[in-house]
């Protein structure tokens, strides 16, 4: 009876500690992990800005041809 429970023990001692050792991996960060999150996040308020200036970029070159258009209109 008492192999028995040792054999349980030690099934049940290696199931917890393999479960252990796989779900601790995943919560620390090396420094790849860390550099590739700032790469992601360096892009995306590049990207942001970028959109931004490029919105405006646009709404001044739009304004830019209407006025022109306006001005050879009226010298007509």
């Amino acid at each position: 009876m008492q192999t028995s429970f040792l054999k349980v023990l030690v099934f049940t001692l290696f199931t917890a500690g393999s479960a252990l050792a796989i779900t601790g991996c995943g919560d620390s960060q090396g420094p790849a992990e860390r550099t590739g999150e700032r790469i992601d996040d360096t892009t995306e308020q590049m990207t942001e800005r970028f959109s931004d200036t490029y919105e405006d970029f646009s709404e001044r070159a739009q304004e830019s041809m209407d006025n022109t258009r306006e001005h050879f209109e009226s010298e007509q």
